[in-house]
């Protein structure tokens, strides 16, 4: 549901909005396993399907193996301050929880949002030192009004969430923000589509003031590695992509090869992915392709190496340690040629 004359201008502007699709409702989130640190996969499951869009699912996992699944659900209306008759606020924030290694999950648990218009997110969930969840989100109150960060924390397994703090950007908006715990545990907040870094040192209560570095991202995906690096994965806003930089100092600095960019690992692609570090210490990023305008998409798997000496990146066969040959891959895994 689309209001009429907004409709019209994105229509013009080449942004994918098709009539007379029936989709009732709008998209599942799906759960793919590999056991051999992504070389093969899984047929893909569904993780939840709600009666809504089910968008970006992201899992952390607590210290008693208890999974915690974070998403958001899209009732896909736009160009409206309030719902439309019989429709929900345009995008809210979930949890599910599994305890049976992710066999079967809990019923959707929404979010206590204060945000009226919608909230919607991108970043991995944070595991504090005491076993506390924090869960970012991103919302605003009315259509065209700039987005916020929105901070949400459990106590209790993801049982139940309480909001802790609102943060506005300083430029514009604070769009997609990625929040990690760096090696001195303060928390660092990066988002699209300045790349506005803040900190916080009371567990996301109270904010510094957002500022830019220089590089404009979109989707962030914040790392911290075993040696103390703290990863940024992100699309670069001038061309799309997915770019990768990285910090020595908890985010007050970042290396990058120019001033207005990451070092490049795919720039033929759409920008959202996710990475997680291998044992080897190198980081395996999940993307996707959205091949004819978002009409067929392909699920993309690299593997990258930040340089010894740090001053650049190897990209790597997607794992170098299993070696099977696809004759041999049985019918139930999806088998993702080296790179």
């Amino acid at each position: 549901d689309i209001r009429p004359d907004l409709y019209e201008k994105w229509s013009k502007s080449g942004t994918a909005f098709r009539k007379n699709v029936y989709a009732p409702t709008g998209g599942r989130s799906l759960l793919m396993r590999s056991n051999d640190n992504g070389r093969t996969w899984t047929q893909p499951l569904t993780l939840v399907n709600t009666s809504g869009d089910d968008r970006h699912p992201v899992i952390t996992e607590l210290s008693d193996g208890t999974l915690v699944c974070g998403f958001f659900v899209v009732d896909n209306w736009y160009g409206y301050d309030a719902p439309p008759p019989g429709r929900n606020k345009n995008s809210r924030a979930f949890s599910i929880r599994s305890t049976d290694g992710g066999n079967t999950w809990s019923k959707p648990l929404e979010l206590p949002s204060p945000f009226k218009y919608y909230d919607r997110m991108c970043s991995d969930l944070v595991l504090l030192p005491n076993g506390s969840l924090l869960f970012p989100t991103y919302g605003m109150d009315k259509w065209e009004k700039p987005t916020d960060m929105g901070l949400y924390r459990s106590d209790d397994g993801a049982k139940s969430w309480y909001f802790v703090s609102r943060l506005k950007s300083s430029i514009k908006e604070i769009d997609e923000p990625a929040i990690c715990l760096a090696e001195d545990n303060t928390l660092v907040m990066i988002s699209r589509p300045d790349g506005e870094v803040a900190f916080s040192k009371d567990e996301g209560v109270t904010w510094t003031k957002p500022q830019s570095f220089g590089v404009k991202i979109v989707a962030p995906n914040l790392i911290k590695l075993k040696n103390g690096l703290l990863v940024c994965i992100f699309g670069w806003n001038e061309t799309g992509g997915i770019q990768i930089m990285w910090s020595e100092d908890n985010a007050y600095t970042w290396t990058v090869p120019a001033a207005d960019r990451g070092f490049k690992i795919d720039d033929i692609t759409y920008c959202y992915a996710n990475g997680c570090e291998l044992p080897d210490g190198s980081i395996y990023i999940v993307y996707y392709d959205p091949q004819g305008t978002q009409i067929r998409t392909a699920i993309m798997a690299i593997r990258v190496k930040i340089r010894e000496d740090r001053c650049g990146i190897d990209i790597l066969p997607v794992d170098t340690k299993v070696e099977s040959k696809k004759e041999d891959i049985s019918n139930d895994t999806l088998d993702v040629d080296a790179l």
